[in-house]
């Protein structure tokens, strides 16, 4: 077993089989409804968009329930106690993203291109050396930190990557900063190669790679938090929002109190693609309203016949045979609600 396959085993639970499919919908950034919900019910959704790779997922899943590490199920797979005995150790020796959920929104390949160039203008500065060629060869790249550059000057610049990352990297661990360092390009200094820092260091490649992303990431937020002159070249990369542009505007005239059939009208969708939106809203966002479509009246009844049935047992079929008024839009959206406020039994 590969650190690349055993990596695959703490997103499953040895009490709850999950399905693979939607956890690569997750991490390929694929939301649909039905992923982001399942998403939810298995506590996945903070690893939406999380840059790892999944060429081989379903190769190397097959291989972890060969070697009795996963079990399938018909409902999915579950971790067995030997898998769960390798995650207690991977947990501990492996390197971890931090933050993952910052991934959702966030376009990192672009965002490291910028890192990596204002890093290495930054260094260029403060030995006052002009003539160099810059790594960042992207010209959209190149632009945005030109215009940055003119905006707040020379000075701004080299001040503010100089006093943030020393504050940033004086949180670390000091070889994990070093490692982090070693990457960087700068005056009279290439960036190492994660395959000659795994020769140095004896990481593994998938682990520089976490740990390089972790605090990459970890950096721009950090950046965000400052609110100082950088952190306007992290919002060039990172959405406001965690819904898309089209559910974002969904949601908007949601919270305008419009109608779900003016809705539909006004953006020229259909209904069901408008109360999709609302879903996806509901999993995503921590502070949707759902009194806005679940009448108390509705709520009641909805408990009331469901009682103590687990939740990811409920089945709409038999609701509309006793309730058949209730829409699957307001039992899913009800669903959401209790998975929210009780958590899912496993």
């Amino acid at each position: 077993m590969t650190v690349e396959s055993r990596q695959w085993l703490k997103y499953f639970s040895p009490t709850q089989s999950r399905r693979p499919a939607v956890l690569k919908q997750l991490l390929e950034n694929h939301l649909t409804t039905s992923a982001l919900f399942w998403g939810k019910a298995y506590d996945l959704l903070e690893y939406i968009a999380l840059p790892i790779s999944t060429a081989n997922f379903e190769a190397e899943l097959a291989l972890l329930c060969e070697q009795g590490f996963l079990q399938k199920t018909a409902q999915g797979m579950l971790l067995t106690k030997k898998g769960t005995k390798v995650v207690q150790v991977d947990l501990m020796n492996h390197a971890q993203f931090g933050m993952p959920a910052f991934f959702h929104g966030f376009d990192w390949k672009n965002w490291e291109k910028m890192f990596l160039l204002m890093v290495q203008v930054a260094s260029e500065l403060s030995y006052q050396n002009s003539n160099y060629f810059v790594i960042a060869n992207d010209l959209r790249t190149q632009y945005r930190f030109k215009e940055w550059l003119k905006k707040y000057g020379k000075e701004r610049l080299l001040s503010e990557v100089q006093t943030s990352l020393a504050e940033f990297l004086s949180q670390e661990d000091p070889k994990l900063a070093t490692l982090f360092c070693e990457q960087l390009t700068g005056h009279n200094q290439l960036g190492k190669t994660r395959n000659q820092l795994a020769t140095i260091y004896d990481y593994s490649l998938t682990d520089l790679e976490v740990l390089w992303l972790d605090m990459c990431s970890r950096y721009a937020q950090f950046l965000l938090t400052k609110g100082q002159a950088l952190s306007e070249l992290v919002h060039f990369y990172k959405r406001n929002s965690l819904l898309s542009e089209s559910n974002q505007k969904t949601y908007e005239l949601f919270l305008a109190q419009k109608k779900l059939t003016e809705i539909a009208k006004i953006r020229g969708l259909k209904l069901g693609t408008i109360q999709e939106h609302l879903l996806n809203a509901a999993l995503l966002l921590a502070d949707f309203p759902f009194a806005q479509v679940l009448s108390s009246k509705l709520t009641s009844e909805l408990k009331s016949f469901y009682g103590e049935t687990p939740i990811l047992e409920w089945d709409f079929k038999t609701l509309q045979a006793t309730l058949p008024d209730i829409s699957f839009f307001e039992y899913r959206l009800y669903q959401i609600e209790r998975i929210i406020q009780d958590g899912v039994r496993t």
